[in-house]
C-alpha cells in the first residue's frame, strides 16, 4: 500500500486494512558437497533470470558486468557513428607518425612488406598486358610518384587515416599518356564525413557517401579543396560546399572494425594511449636524470663553525668560496675552515626501465602489424629460425592486405583501363573469348627475400619435381611473371648463341655443351672444389672418431738372391729400409703384409 493509502486508512475508521502478505518460504539449502580435493563446500542456489550461482550474493550472468570488476562503461555506437570521432583520432594518429621514430619505422616496414615496389598486372593476353604495364609510370596525376610509391602512399594513408580515396581523372589524348587517365589521391577530410542527410534525389547521404536503395555508393560528396588547407583555399578561392562526385570516378580503400561501416578506422587507434604513456614515462625518466646531474653537491659546515659574524651580516669568505667553485676541468679550490663538500649520489634507474620500454614497444609493434625486431631494429637474442617464423606470419598478413587492396582498388582500376584500351582501339579481344575473361587480371607482387636462398630455391625445385606446384606458381611466389621470365630466357638464349656463349641453363639436363666452353671449364673447376671439400670433410670425421687413414698395401719386394727367406743380395735376409714399419725398427714380413692386404681387400 502506498503512503497516501496508509494515511487515508488511518484517518477513516471504515477503511479496511489490507491483509498482510503471505510469508515467503526460505530457499531450501542445498546439501553440502565436496570438491575433488575433499574440502567441504555449501552451495546455495540463488536464481536470477533463470541463472543459478554458487554464492549467497546474487551476481550478474556475465562476469565483465560485475560492479566489482570496475570496468569502464563502454558506449556502443552504430556502425556509421565512428565518423563522429574520426577527425580527433586521425589528428592523434598523424601526430604519432610524425613525431615517433618507432611508429615511422614500423609503418614503413609494413607498407614495404605489403607493397614493395608495386604490383604488376598479368593478363592472359600479352598485348593487353603490355598496354597496362606501359601506363603504370604515368599513373600519378602530379607526376611525382612512381607506381610503387603511389601504392605505398595509399597503403600508408590506409594504415594511419583508416582510408584513402583515389579519384580517376580523365586526360586529353594530346597529353601523351598511353591511356588518357591519371589518379589523384584524396585525403579523408576532403570527403565530408559530417554530411549525413537525405539527398535531394531521395538517396540518403551517410558520412559524405550517397547510397541507393541497395546500399551501394552512387556518389561521394567532396570539398573542392581540403577543408583544413586554408592556404590552398585562399590561393585558389575554392571554398565552396561539398559537391557530389560519381562513384564510378572514385575508388575507396578502407579498413573498418565494423562490417557495415562506410568509413574506415585508423589502425593506430589501439596504440595511441600506450604511446602517450610510454612518452610520458620516458620524459619523466629523462627529466629525473637531468635534475640529478644538475645538482652536483653541497657545502656543509661543521657544528660550531658558523663564524662570529653578527646576525644579518654577510659572510664574505663563504660567498667567495661559492663563487669560485665553478665546475671546470682541472679545478683546484680551497674550502674555508670547517667546510665540507658533500657529493650528490642520486639513485640509479634500476633494472625496470628497459623491460618496461621493451614490452611497451612490443605492444606498439603488434598494433602496427609487425614484429618487435622489425619495429625497433633490435635483433638481440633473435636467431635465423626466429626471423623465419616472424616472416611466415608477416607473409600471411601481407597476403590478406594484398587481397583487400586488389578488391577495393586494383581490380576496379584494371577494368577501367581495359575499357579505355578497347574503346580507343588499342586492343581488341580475340574471337571466341568470353566477356568475363577479358577482365581477368592477376597481380604479381614482389616476393619476400630469404637470406638463405639456396634452401628456398631447392625447396621450390623439389616441389616442382614432385608435382606439388607448377613452375609458374613457383615463379610467381618469387615475385616474377612467368611469361616475362620465359620471354627473357628466350631472348637470352638467342643472344648467347649469337655471341658463341654456352650456358647450362639453355641445354637439356645431362647434355654437356658441345665443344666445351667457358661454362664447361667452370663446371669442372666447381666439381674439383666440391670433391676436395668432401674429401676434407671425410678426413675430419675420421679424425673426430679417433681413426686414421691406412696406407694402401704394398707389394712384396722382388728377391734378388739369397736363400728361401727371400732376403737381399747378402743372402742373410736382412730387411731394407722400405720393409721397416713407419714408427719402429722391426721389419715387416711378407706374412704380415699379406694379412694386411687380406684385411684391406674384401676379395681375399
Amino acid at each position: 500500500m502506498s503512503l497516501l493509502g496508509r494515511l487515508l486508512g488511518r484517518a477513516s475508521p471504515r477503511a479496511i486494512a489490507a491483509p498482510p502478505p503471505a510469508p515467503v518460504p526460505a530457499a531450501p539449502r542445498a546439501p553440502a558437497g565436496r570438491t575433488q580435493s575433499g574440502v567441504p563446500r555449501i552451495v546455495n542456489q540463488v536464481g536470477i533470470d533463470g541463472y543459478a550461482f554458487a554464492s549467497r550474493k546474487a551476481n550478474v550472468p556475465v562476469e565483465a558486468l560485475d560492479p566489482r570488476m570496475k570496468l569502464p562503461a563502454a558506449q556502443s555506437l552504430g556502425p556509421s557513428m565512428n565518423a563522429r570521432y574520426s577527425r580527433a583520432i586521425i589528428g592523434l594518429a598523424r601526430h604519432a607518425y610524425r613525431n615517433d621514430g618507432h611508429m615511422q619505422r614500423g609503418l614503413r616496414m609494413v607498407t614495404s612488406n605489403i607493397v614493395g615496389t608495386g604490383a604488376l598486372p598479368c593478363s592472359r593476353f600479352p598485348e593487353l598486358q603490355e598496354i597496362l604495364r606501359a601506363w603504370l609510370p604515368s599513373a600519378d596525376s602530379r607526376g611525382r610518384m612512381s607506381w610503387g610509391h603511389l601504392l605505398r602512399t595509399i597503403m600508408l594513408m590506409d594504415r594511419i587515416d583508416g582510408e584513402a580515396f583515389i579519384r580517376l581523372r580523365p586526360r586529353r589524348l594530346s597529353d601523351g599518356h598511353v591511356l588518357p587517365l591519371q589518379l589523384e589521391l584524396i585525403e579523408t577530410e576532403q570527403v565530408a564525413y559530417e554530411w549525413s542527410m537525405p539527398g535531394a534525389n531521395g538517396n540518403p547521404i551517410i558520412t559524405g557517401i550517397e547510397i541507393d536503395a541497395l546500399r551501394r555508393p552512387v556518389a561521394y560528396w567532396m570539398y573542392p579543396e581540403h577543408p583544413l588547407d586554408g592556404l590552398m583555399q585562399a590561393v585558389t578561392g575554392n571554398t565552396g560546399a561539398p559537391a557530389p562526385v560519381p562513384a564510378a570516378s572514385v575508388l575507396h580503400v578502407f579498413s573498418s572494425v565494423r562490417g557495415n561501416s562506410w568509413r574506415g578506422d585508423s589502425s593506430l587507434l589501439p596504440a595511441l594511449v600506450k604511446l602517450y604513456n610510454l612518452k610520458s614515462y620516458d620524459l619523466a625518466e629523462a627529466t629525473r636524470k637531468n635534475v640529478s646531474t644538475m645538482f652536483v653537491g653541497s657545502l656543509q659546515r661543521q657544528p660550531g663553525e658558523e663564524g662570529t659574524r653578527l646576525p644579518g651580516e654577510e659572510d664574505v669568505e663563504y660567498n667567495n668560496t661559492l663563487t669560485q667553485l665553478a665546475l671546470e676541468p682541472g679545478i683546484i679550490a680551497e674550502l674555508p675552515a670547517g667546510t665540507e663538500l658533500k657529493w650528490n649520489t642520486p639513485p640509479d634507474t634500476g633494472t625496470s626501465y628497459e623491460p618496461y620500454i621493451r614490452f611497451a614497444l612490443m605492444y606498439l609493434a603488434a598494433c602496427c602489424g609487425t614484429s618487435y625486431e622489425d619495429f625497433t631494429g633490435d635483433w638481440r637474442g633473435a636467431s635465423d629460425r626466429t626471423w623465419r617464423a616472424a616472416q611466415v606470419a608477416m607473409r600471411a598478413f601481407a597476403n590478406e592486405e594484398r587481397d583487400r587492396l586488389e578488391r577495393q582498388f586494383l581490380n576496379p582500376l584494371a577494368k577501367v583501363l581495359i575499357d579505355l584500351a578497347i574503346g580507343l582501339g588499342l586492343w581488341s579481344p580475340p574471337a571466341g573469348v568470353k566477356p568475363w575473361e577479358i577482365y581477368q587480371v592477376r597481380w604479381s607482387w614482389p616476393g619476400a627475400k630469404n637470406p638463405n636462398q639456396y634452401q628456398e630455391y631447392n625447396a621450390l625445385l623439389l616441389a616442382i619435381q614432385a608435382g606439388l606446384m607448377s613452375r609458374d606458381a613457383a615463379i610467381e611466389e618469387m615475385g616474377e611473371d612467368p611469361v616475362e621470365v620465359d620471354r627473357r630466357q628466350s631472348e637470352g638464349k638467342l643472344r648467347a648463341e649469337g655471341f658463341g656463349l654456352q650456358y647450362s641453363a639453355y641445354f637439356p639436363p645431362g647434355v654437356p655443351p658441345a665443344g666445351g666452353g667457358p661454362l664447361g671449364i667452370f663446371e669442372s673447376l666447381i666439381q674439383g672444389i666440391v670433391r676436395a671439400q668432401v674429401e676434407e670433410g671425410l678426413r675430419q670425421r675420421l679424425a673426430d672418431v679417433g681413426g686414421r687413414e691406412e696406407d694402401p698395401p704394398r707389394p712384396d719386394p722382388e728377391p734378388t738372391g739369397g736363400g728361401p727367406g727371400g732376403g737381399g743380395s747378402d743372402g742373410g735376409g736382412k730387411a731394407t729400409e722400405s720393409d721397416k714399419e713407419p714408427g719402429g725398427d722391426a721389419p715387416r714380413s711378407g706374412r704380415s703384409r699379406a694379412s694386411q692386404a687380406s684385411q684391406g681387400d674384401p676379395r681375399t
